[in-house]
């Protein structure tokens, strides 16, 4: 992108028709960039009296250059949908998303929307399609509040051709999160790391590791009411 002050309009919506329902839409107005238009759509669907649940998900993400084009003429889209599972504290998911051959996915805003976004990786590529599975567990079942964690693993397949070829990637994801409450309530501790495989018959691919520890505080400022 040639430039780094270019404004942005974003107007939107969301309707929750029922406890267990929930749609939105987005459009992003980046002047002399790109116009991009989002939807996501969640259900919850409750299968057993014991709390065994089903989650539903879609999405969809258009994106289209305009004025300018400092970003380069695209007309790229991207299509996903996600299931998890939960039971007394387990969630097991599975996402999918497909990506336009023609673009890449632009995330100006270093945030992507796609159900694949891994802690490295977006899978977001040309003509990439990736599939992800998942496993989270929340220790409050078994009495240790504020103490859960998670894996996830994403394979994405990219085309070896053509204008948008590139490396074939895979993403091992792992996380522990800790609260520890009471009297250091608003502490929150993380710590994640990432494995990531790429397609060595590419120049740009590369294997590399990743761990973050993360220690953050909620800090709450005002006068509490009487």
């Amino acid at each position: 992108v040639d430039k780094s002050n270019i404004p942005v309009t974003m107007a939107g919506g969301v309707w929750e028709p029922a406890d267990n329902y929930k749609f939105q839409l987005w459009d992003y107005f980046a002047y002399e960039y790109f116009n991009g238009f989002y939807f996501q759509g969640d259900a919850s669907l409750l299968l057993a009296g014991d709390g065994l649940t089903l989650g539903v998900s879609l999405q969809g993400w258009d994106q289209r250059s305009l004025g300018e084009e400092v970003g380069g003429e695209f007309n790229t889209c991207f299509g996903g949908g996600m299931l998890d599972l939960s039971w007394k504290g387990f969630t097991l998911s599975s996402a999918y998303t497909i990506v336009d051959r023609s673009h890449r996915v632009v995330n100006p805003w270093a945030v992507s929307f796609s159900f694949n976004s891994m802690i490295e990786e977006d899978f977001d590529h040309a003509g990439e399609e990736a599939f992800s599975v998942g496993f989270e567990y929340d220790f409050s079942e078994l009495g240790i509040d504020g103490f859960s964690t998670s894996a996830y693993f994403c394979n994405g397949d990219t085309p070896a051709t053509g204008p948008g070829a590139s490396p074939s990637q895979k993403e091992y994801d792992a996380y522990i999160y800790y609260n520890p409450g009471g009297k250091l309530e608003g502490l929150h501790l993380v710590l994640k790391s990432a494995i990531v495989d790429s397609q060595q018959s590419f120049p740009e691919g590369e294997d590399y590791h990743d761990i973050r520890f993360i220690v953050s505080y909620d800090l709450s400022f005002g006068i509490r009411p009487e």
